[in-house]
């Protein structure tokens, strides 16, 4: 009876395979899914490059630090997916520079060890090394649901805003829709 339990718990498994994610042929679902984050970090970055405002009067580059992306959505979505396929996109770029200062605690961590006896300090990062922002990248990903004739509609709004942080000024924004 084991043996044949086994066996019907194997017979129904469900048979597992890797998705080739450039030629992704299976249906679109409801919910946000990989191909939307991919396809809106696209469309965003196109907008943000052709819109000139990366292009630093005085030649170089901006130094970026990736803000709070709400999500207002019925999903549990971690907003990092399309904040990082953004900012990797503007790093090849060579428009911007990103600071993950806020992100990686080791950065401020590592500057405790200027006390430490037992750290050799010539291999301590320096004071007055770390560099400060100039524009911050924030937004949303809001839903909202209808039904329209008869059928759901989803409507998924990306929304996301390039602040000077100097000034508080807003140098670019943009929306994409999602709509299934």
């Amino acid at each position: 009876f084991a043996i044949l339990g086994m066996l019907g718990l194997c017979a129904c498994a469900t048979q597992t395979r890797v998705i080739d994610v450039e030629n992704d042929e299976t249906d679109p679902v409801a919910g946000l899914e990989y191909r939307d984050f991919e396809n809106t970090a696209d469309k965003m970055v196109a907008d943000i490059l052709s819109s000139g405002v990366l292009n630093k009067p005085e030649g170089g580059r901006y130094v970026l630090i990736v803000g709070r992306i709400v999500n207002d959505t019925m999903q549990k979505i971690d907003t990092a997916q399309i904040s990082k396929k953004i900012r990797i996109q503007l790093m090849k770029s060579g428009k911007v520079a990103v600071t993950t200062m806020q992100e990686d605690s080791n950065i401020m961590a590592t500057r405790k060890l200027r006390a430490e006896d037992e750290v050799n300090q010539a291999t301590v990062a320096g004071k007055g090394k770390i560099i400060a922002p100039d524009l911050s990248l924030s937004g949303s990903i809001n839903q909202r649901n209808f039904i329209e004739n008869g059928e759901q509609r989803i409507e998924y709004i990306f929304s996301l805003s390039i602040t000077n942080i100097e000034t508080g000024l807003t140098f670019w924004e943009g929306e994409i829709p999602v709509i299934k």
